[in-house]
């Protein structure tokens, strides 16, 4: 089938907008950067994005006001609506100025997307199609800050940039309601929904099978790659959720079982690692000595370690055997007290030998404060090792995609052959 001019138009705006998108990734820090210096921070940047967010609606409720009357004033709610749901987002990654931005220019390839596919896909499954592709794109776009330094991999930044795609389609079906759209999916649509599908599901499945441990077996056997071995970004890692009723929560590569055997057979060689690395300024230095793939229980004990002193170093700035500060308010307190407290009770419980033997232990008098401040509940969260994946098992995530592929594969081909 023939190509028209206004087709090519339309995805010569999505192949730039990409691009635009994908170019962000290496000038990350030189955005924050100049949001510190020239905007007043993270949070000004974030109102220039959210005014973006108006803005792109504004356009879209004249968009509505053009069409027939008796569809304005309901498809002008629903946008209202997504465009509040839009703001509150991006005001959830008000630290993270980057990712803010990230989603406006998603939301807005979501547009764009829509735009070009609606020379092929004519009917209802143009929405999902579109999901489907920016979900492709928004993984790439985190591939490329795998393998940049100094960016991390996220699979909660694929779903919110994916959301944004999904947000905006929604803006279009319910809000601007465009003509032209079948309700009913013709073959040829269901067929390109399932290539789709297979082509997200076999990237993710590649994804979810590039563990640290893989990553290191190829990036040393591939010289193109050899900058890439002991990536500190990790892109799938599978471990163990444990609760505390005392404390909260917190994630760890070890079972319950391993914890406890490597703490009652290694402390002492533990401890003795971990006061090395004591130095603040060498925290760094000993996440390389010992990644959390080849030595996690040090690994994990030092950032469980690093938060707890970082919390304890706010709450007393000179000496620690001096009164706790006084000049913070009483959330900000309750806040690096919990923080504080609660790592000490899982290095404490969870890490107790090596904890015994080493060097990091607040004072007795501090433990006492930390206690009287901290919040007592087991709402505790810790961000130690928070981007292992603790839903499902590695080999669960494949039985229950692989299906899927197959399905998608399936329909294909009986369409193939029906037709």
């Amino acid at each position: 089938m023939s190509i028209s001019c206004k087709e090519w138009q339309a995805w010569a705006v999505v192949m730039a907008w990409t691009a635009v998108i994908y170019l962000t990734v290496p000038f990350a820090i030189e955005i924050r950067r100049f949001a510190l210096e020239h905007l007043g921070g993270p949070e000004a940047f974030l109102w220039i994005v959210m005014a973006g967010v108006v803005a792109l609606f504004v356009v879209l409720i004249r968009i509505v006001y053009r069409s027939p009357r008796q569809a304005s004033s309901r498809g002008v709610a629903w946008l209202l609506l997504i465009a509040a749901i839009l703001l509150y987002n991006a005001w959830q990654r008000r630290d993270r100025p980057v990712e803010a931005l990230h989603y406006l220019e998603y939301g807005l390839l979501g547009l764009f997307l829509f735009r070009a596919l609606r020379f092929r896909i004519p009917d209802v499954l143009i929405y999902p199609c579109v999901i489907l592709i920016g979900g492709l794109l928004g993984t790439i776009d985190e591939i490329i800050q795998w393998v940049t330094p100094g960016r991390l991999w996220d699979w909660r930044d694929i779903g919110f940039n994916i959301s944004a795609v999904a947000l905006m389609q929604a803006a279009v079906l319910l809000g601007i309601r465009p003509d032209g759209i079948d309700r009913r999916p013709a073959a040829r649509s269901i067929q390109a929904g399932c290539r789709l599908a297979l082509v997200f599901i076999v990237l993710a499945i590649l994804c979810l099978a590039n563990t640290p441990e893989r990553a290191d077996r190829y990036t040393t056997r591939i010289p193109a790659l050899h900058s890439l071995y002991r990536n500190p970004s990790t892109m799938s890692e599978y471990g163990h959720l444990y609760r505390d009723p005392a404390i909260g929560a917190f994630k760890s590569r070890l079972s319950p079982e391993a914890l406890h055997k490597i703490d009652s057979e290694r402390a002492g060689e533990a401890a003795r690692a971990l006061d090395e690395f004591r130095n603040p300024r060498l925290y760094d230095a000993c996440l390389e000595a010992y990644p959390a793939h080849v030595e996690p229980f040090i690994h994990e004990a030092r950032v469980h370690l690093w938060s707890m002193t970082h919390h304890l170093g706010i709450l007393w700035t000179n000496r620690w055997d001096e009164p706790m500060r006084d000049d913070l308010n009483p959330a900000r307190v309750r806040k690096h007290a919990t923080s504080c407290y609660k790592e000490y009770q899982i290095m404490s419980i969870y890490f107790s030998n090596t904890m015994q033997r080493s060097h990091y232990a607040p004072y007795p008098s501090q433990l006492n404060t930390l206690k009287a401040h901290a919040d007592p509940s087991p709402s505790y969260r810790s961000k130690v090792s928070r981007y292992v994946i603790t839903a499902l098992p590695e080999l669960a995530f494949y039985m229950l995609l692989m299906p899927l592929a197959m399905v998608a594969i399936g329909i294909d081909l009986w369409l193939q052959l029906k037709s």
